[in-house]
C-alpha cells in the first residue's frame, strides 16, 4: 500500500497554523528599518546619521524642554513583536527626541518604550560623572508598553481543614 503525504489541504492548514504563531510589531511600529544597534551607532555616529531604526528599552530619564521632550532610554533587545525583552543586558543608552510635551508621570522611569525614527548626530552628556556619547533618534512613531503583570509565587499549602484519617498508616508499607 502506498502512503501519501499531507496533500494540498494539509499543507495549507499547516501553513495557516504556523503563520498564526508568528508575531509582528504593532501597526505603529511596523515598516522597514535599518539593522543598526545602539552600540554600532555610538561607535560610528557619523556613519549612521539619517538611517531609520526601531529601538526600545527602559525609560531612564525624561526631560521636557521648550518644544520637545528628550527621553533617555536604556536599550534592550526587542522581541519579534517589537517589545523590549525583560532581561539584564543592554547595548547602551540612547536619546529619543519627541516633538512637543510628554507627561513624565505617564512616560516615567522604568516604563518600556519602543521608538521608530531617524538617527541624528550623537550628543555627549554625563551619566552621573561619567561622560557618555548618546546616539539620538528623532522619533516618528512610538509605543509605550503596558506594565508587565507581576508574577506571584506561592508556596504550596494544604487546605487548613484537610484531614486524612489514614495518616500514620498510609505510608507504612513504603516507609519514610
Amino acid at each position: 500500500m502506498k502512503t501519501r503525504g499531507l496533500g494540498h489541504a494539509g499543507w495549507l492548514m499547516l501553513l495557516v497554523v504556523v503563520a498564526g504563531c508568528a508575531t509582528a510589531p504593532p501597526a505603529e511600529l511596523a515598516g522597514p528599518v535599518d539593522a543598526v544597534t545602539p552600540g554600532e551607532a555610538r561607535a560610528a555616529p557619523e556613519q549612521h546619521v539619517g538611517r531609520t531604526v526601531r529601538w526600545g528599552g527602559t525609560v531612564a530619564r525624561v526631560e521636557n524642554l521648550s518644544g520637545e521632550t528628550r527621553v533617555e532610554v536604556v536599550s534592550r533587545e526587542l522581541d519579534s513583536g517589537g517589545r523590549p525583552r525583560d532581561e539584564d543586558r543592554s547595548d547602551g543608552r540612547f536619546l529619543a527626541l519627541f516633538d512637543g510635551f510628554l507627561d513624565p508621570a505617564i512616560v516615567s522611569n522604568g516604563r518600556e518604550i519602543t521608538v521608530v525614527g531617524a538617527l541624528g548626530p550623537s550628543v555627549s552628556r554625563a551619566i552621573g560623572a561619567y561622560p557618555y556619547r548618546f546616539p539620538v533618534v528623532k522619533v516618528a512613531r512610538w509605543k509605550l508598553w503596558p506594565p508587565r503583570p507581576e508574577v506571584v509565587y506561592r508556596e504550596y499549602a494544604p487546605h487548613p481543614y484537610w484531614y486524612d484519617p489514614w495518616y500514620p498508616w498510609r505510608r507504612y508499607p513504603y516507609g519514610w
